[in-house]
C-alpha cells in the first residue's frame, strides 16, 4: 500500500525521502537491491511526472515521445520504489498516480494526507530532544551552557523539534543575542511558533528581501546567484544568499539557491513589491537563451519560467507572458514537460489575443498545432496549423507561411477519404517516424526503439541492474529549423480559445479584440471595447468576507503579508480599482495590489492584495480597507485588526558583591525596550530590607544599587540572601520568572 508522509513545512520529509534513495541497505539490514528514485513533483502535472520518470528509469539510444499509457506501463514494469517529494494536495493527482503504478511502491510526501484509506498515513515528528539540541547549538556556533539546557528545551518543545524553526530561532541569537536570547526565543515560540519566521523577517536587510523576493517570484527554483542577481538588480547577492541560508530560509543545493516549495507561495504577497518584473523576465530569458536545452540547468531554468509565467499572468503583463512563453517553449519541449509546455502555449495564444498581436499568435498556433500532432490528435493539429495560416495572412509583411503550409500537407486529409482512414494513416506515420524528422517540420516524434522497450517491459541497459538516468528526449530538426519549432521559440495561452463563433470555430477582428453577442457566443469585435449581451452583470466577493484578524506583532517590526481576495463571481466582466486603507490606525497598516489595481476581472476570475502591519505604537489597532470596482455593491470593504506588542525590558541580577557590610547588586536588562524606575528588593541571612530604588535602564545596558547588610554577612559570609529585581511589579517584561536571585551555602 503506498504511504503518505506528512508534516508542516521545515520538518524534514525532502531529507527523508532522499536519505531511503540515496540509502543502500534497508531498515531491516538487507541490501536494497530494488531501484529507488527520488523525484520532486512540484508544479508539474501528473502526466509530466510519468513522462520525466520513464528517463529516470531508463536508458534510450535516441529521443523518444511515449503515450501516457506507454510511460505508465514502463514505470510500473521497472518495479521500482518512487519517493515522490512536495506532491500537490489534490487528490487526483496522487490518486492517479497509484492507479497508473499498481508494481512499484509509491511514497508520497505532503503537508497532509489525501488519499484517505487508499493510503497508511506516516506522520512524520520532529526532532528528538537529543537531536534538536544538537542541531541547535550546532546553528547557534557554540555549546549550550548547563544553566541554558531548561530554556533550550522550553524552545525545542515549543516548536515540536521542527529543524526549521530552530534554525530560525539560532540564527535570530547569533546575529542579536541581546535582543533574542533563549529566554525571549522559547517564550516568543511557546506564544506562537510562527512567530519565528516573522521575526526572521523583520531581520532582512533591502538586499535580503530582494533577494527572496526573486527566489518567491519563480515558485521555488533553485537558480545561481547571479542570476538571483540580475533578475532583482543586486549588488552582493551572494552574500545576501549566505545569510539567508544560513539563517534557514533558503535552500542550497551546489551552487543554486531556492525556497522550498511549500514557502514560497506564502512568501510571495509580502515580497512581491520587491521584484520589477519585466526586468526579472529580461534576465531570466537571457539566462535561458544562454544555455543548452537539454543541459543540467535546464530543469530549474525551466521551473523558474513556468513559475514567473504565473506572476506575469496574475498582472495581466501580457507582452512579458508571451515574450517568456517563446523563451521557455524550447527548454518545456527538451525536458519532457509536455503538460506544461502545452499550458504555456495556450498562455501565450490568450496572450498574444488580448494583445492584439497575430504574428506572435500565429507563432504561438503554428507551436500548438505540432504539438497536437505529436501527440495523435491529428484532426485538432489540421484545425490548429490552418488557423495559423490565416492568422500570418492577417498579420501580413514578416511573417513567411511556407513552415506551416509544409506541415499541413503532412497532416491534411487526402480528397475523399475517409477520416478513419486518414487518422490511420497518421497513426502509422507517428508510430514509425524514423527519419521522417528530416522531412516534415514537426516537433518530436516517436522512434521505432519504443516498441522494444515496451515489449521488454523492462528497465535499464548494459551490464548495470539499477536503471540509468538520463535527461529529457529532445527530438531532432530537420531542414535546420529545430525540429520544426521555427525559430526554436514559442508563445503563451490560456486554456480554450477566446474567440469562438457560432460554428465554434475561432474568429478574430481586426483589433484581436473579444466580445460577447446576445447569443453568448464569444467572437472577435472591430472596436477594443467588451461588450456583453443583455441581463449581465459583475457580482464581486470578498475574502475574507468581513474581517481580516493579523497575529500580534512587536512594535517596529513588519509582518509577513496577509492575502486578501477580491472574486468575480458574476457573469460579466467586473473592473477594479486601487485599493485605499482608512481609519483611525491606516498609518500602520499598508496595501499592496499584487495584481487587483486597474485589473478588469471576467467572470470566475480573482485578483489578489497584500496586507502589511507594521505597528508604531503598543495597543489594539484597527482599519478599513477599501476596493473600489463596477458592480452593484462597490466599494468592498474588510475591517482590519491587530495588537501590537511594545518593546518589553526583562531585568534580572548580573552580579552581588560584598565589601565589609555593604552589598553591591547589579542590575541588567537583557531585553529589547529600555526599564523605567524601579525597586529592588534584598533578604540577608534573617534580615529583610527596605527596597532600594533603581535608576532606568537602557535596553541592553546595566546599573547598581547597594544594601547596608547585618555583620553577620559582611564579606558575603551569610548563609541565605535573595535580591528580587522589580519587586513592585511596576510594568511587564518579557520575562519576570528571573526577577529573583537567591543564594544558599552549601552545607
Amino acid at each position: 500500500m503506498p504511504v503518505e508522509v506528512h508534516a508542516p513545512c521545515g520538518f524534514g520529509k525532502t531529507e527523508l525521502l532522499r536519505s531511503i534513495a540515496e540509502s543502500e541497505i534497508g531498515p531491516d539490514g538487507r541490501s536494497l537491491a530494488i531501484p529507488r528514485v527520488y523525484f520532486e513533483v512540484g508544479a508539474k502535472t501528473s502526466g509530466d511526472v510519468l513522462y520525466l520518470l520513464v528517463h529516470k528509469l531508463y536508458a534510450t539510444d535516441a529521443p523518444v515521445k511515449l503515450s501516457r499509457a506507454e510511460c505508465a506501463r514502463l514505470v510500473s514494469g521497472s518495479r521500482a520504489l518512487l519517493l515522490l517529494d512536495d506532491v500537490p494536495a489534490d487528490p487526483s493527482f496522487a490518486g492517479s498516480l497509484v492507479d497508473e503504478l499498481p508494481g512499484c511502491g509509491l511514497v508520497f510526501a505532503g503537508e497532509r494526507p489525501v488519499l484517505g484509506g487508499r493510503a497508511t498515513p506516516l506522520p512524520l515528528a520532529g526532532l528528538s530532544e537529543e537531536a534538536a539540541l544538537n542541531l541547535l547549538s550546532r546553528d547557534l556556533g557554540r555549546r549550550i551552557h548547563d544553566h541554558e539546557l531548561p530554556l533550550a528545551r522550553r524552545l525545542v518543545t515549543a516548536v515540536g523539534g521542527s529543524p526549521l524553526q530552530l534554525r530560525q530561532a539560532a540564527a535570530l541569537e547569533r546575529e542579536d543575542p541581546r535582543r533574542f536570547g533563549l529566554d525571549r526565543l522559547a517564550a516568543i515560540a511557546e506564544r506562537d511558533a510562527a512567530a519565528l519566521d516573522r521575526y526572521c523577517f523583520g531581520q532582512m536587510s533591502e538586499g535580503e528581501r530582494r533577494a527572496l523576493a526573486v527566489l518567491a517570484a519563480v515558485g521555488g527554483a533553485g537558480l545561481p546567484p547571479a542570476v538571483v542577481g540580475a533578475m532583482g538588480d543586486i549588488a552582493y547577492v551572494s552574500e545576501f544568499l549566505a545569510v539567508l541560508h544560513g539563517r534557514g530560509v533558503v535552500e542550497r543545493d551546489d551552487d543554486r539557491f531556492g525556497l522550498p516549495v511549500c514557502r514560497a507561495e506564502s512568501y510571495w504577497p509580502t515580497l512581491a513589491r520587491y521584484v520589477q518584473l519585466a526586468s526579472a523576465v529580461r534576465a531570466l530569458a537571457d539566462w535561458i537563451l544562454s544555455m543548452d536545452p537539454t543541459g543540467p540547468t535546464a530543469g530549474s531554468a525551466v521551473e523558474a519560467a513556468v513559475g514567473l509565467l504565473g506572476v506575469a499572468g496574475e498582472r495581466r503583463e501580457w507582452a512579458l507572458v508571451v515574450r517568456l512563453v517563446k523563451v521557455a517553449e524550447p527548454v518545456l519541449f527538451a525536458q519532457g514537460r509536455w503538460e506544461d509546455w502545452r499550458q504555456a502555449l495556450d498562455q501565450g495564444i490568450d496572450a498574444a489575443q488580448r494583445l492584439g498581436d497575430r504574428a506572435s499568435e500565429a507563432f504561438l498556433t503554428h507551436q500548438k498545432g505540432t504539438l497536437e500532432y505529436a501527440e495523435d490528435r491529428a484532426e485538432e493539429a489540421y484545425r490548429l496549423l490552418n488557423r495559423a495560416l490565416e492568422l500570418r495572412s492577417l498579420a501580413g509583411a514578416g511573417q513567411d507561411p511556407e513552415l506551416t503550409r509544409h506541415n499541413l500537407a503532412i497532416v491534411s486529409p487526402p480528397a475523399g477519404a475517409e477520416t478513419r482512414v486518414w487518422r490511420q494513416r497518421v497513426r502509422k506515420t507517428l508510430t514509425y517516424v524514423g527519419t521522417a524528422l528530416a522531412v516534415i517540420a514537426l516537433v518530436v516524434g516517436v522512434q521505432q526503439g519504443v516498441s522494444a522497450l515496451l515489449d521488454r517491459g523492462s528497465p535499464g541497459s548494459g551490464p548495470s541492474s539499477t536503471p540509468s538516468v538520463t535527461d529529457g528526449g529532445t527530438g531532432e530538426s530537420g531542414d535546420g529549423d529545430n525540429g520544426g519549432n521555427e525559430n526554436g521559440r514559442t508563445s503563451v495561452g490560456q486554456d480554450g480559445q477566446t474567440s469562438v463563433g457560432q460554428d465554434g470555430q475561432t474568429s478574430v477582428g481586426q483589433d484581436g479584440q473579444t466580445s460577447v453577442g446576445q447569443d453568448g457566443q464569444t467572437s472577435v469585435g472591430q472596436i477594443g471595447q467588451t461588450t456583453e449581451g443583455p441581463g449581465k452583470k459583475p457580482t464581486a466577493e470578498i475574502t475574507p468576507r468581513t474581517e481580516l484578524t493579523i497575529a500580534e506583532t512587536t512594535v517596529g517590526e513588519e509582518t509577513l503579508s496577509d492575502t486578501v481576495t477580491l472574486a468575480n463571481i458574476g457573469d460579466a466582466a467586473l473592473s477594479v480599482e486601487a485599493a485605499a486603507i482608512t481609519g483611525p490606525d491606516a498609518t500602520e497598516f499598508t496595501v499592496a495590489d499584487v495584481d487587483c489595481a486597474d485589473a478588469s476581472l471576467a467572470p470566475q476570475e480573482s485578483c489578489t492584495l497584500a496586507v502589511t502591519f507594521a505597528p508604531q505604537t503598543a495597543g489594539a489597532k484597527t482599519a478599513t480597507l477599501t476596493i473600489p470596482h463596477t458592480a452593484s455593491t462597490s466599494p468592498a470593504r474588510l475591517t482590519l485588526t491587530a495588537s501590537a506588542v511594545g518593546l518589553l525590558p526583562d531585568l534580572s541580577v548580573s552580579a552581588v558583591t560584598f565589601d565589609g557590610t555593604v552589598a553591591t547588586v547589579t542590575v541588567r536588562n537583557d531585553g529589547d525596550g529600555d526599564a523605567p524606575e524601579s525597586w529592588t528588593a534584598g533578604t540577608f541571612g534573617a534580615t529583610v530590607l527596605d527596597s532600594q530604588l533603581t535608576e532606568p535602564i537602557p535596553a541592553g545596558g546595566t546599573t547598581t544599587v547597594t544594601f547596608s547588610v547585618p555583620r553577620g554577612c559582611s564579606g558575603g559570609s551569610c548563609s541565605y540572601y535573595s535580591v528580587t529585581v522589580d519587586s513592585t511589579e511596576a510594568f511587564v517584561e518579557s520575562d519576570d520568572e528571573n526577577n529573583a536571585y537567591t543564594y544558599t551555602r552549601p552545607r
